[in-house]
This record gives structure tokens, sequence and C-alpha cells, in this order.
């Protein structure tokens, strides 16, 4: 999916650092990569393609999935 010209690569950059830090504080999780996804899904209002659902939900129960 990454060579997809619809796929965005975001970097985790200061603003979104803070951002993953306060997730992972109010859901006591640690997956540093999992919460960039959701923040950045949750900033574009986007759907998150994942084969592992429970980890992302976790972190955003109101987060749009597709599953494969």
């Amino acid at each position: 999916m990454i060579r997809q010209v619809s796929t965005d690569l975001v970097a985790l950059d200061g603003p979104d650092a803070t951002l993953v830090g306060i997730l992972l504080a109010r859901t006591a999780s640690a997956d540093i990569v999992d919460a960039h996804v959701v923040v950045c899904a949750r900033r574009a209002g986007a759907a998150v393609v994942t084969s592992d659902p429970k980890d992302l939900l976790r972190l955003d129960s109101e987060l749009q999935l597709v599953v494969v």
C-alpha cells in the first residue's frame, strides 16, 4: 500500500508527538506507531486499513477501520 498514490506517509513531528503522547497516556497504551496512525486518521477523517483492529480500537473505539 505504501506505493499507492493515495497513501500518505506522515512524519512524526513535534506536534504529532505531543498528540501521540496524550493519547497513549489517556489509554494506558505504549504503541507509538498505532497511536500515530490514529492521530493521522482522525486529522484526515480517513479510515485505516489494518489486519489488527484490536490495538487501534483500544486507542479509539470510534475509529473507522477496513479489516483485511
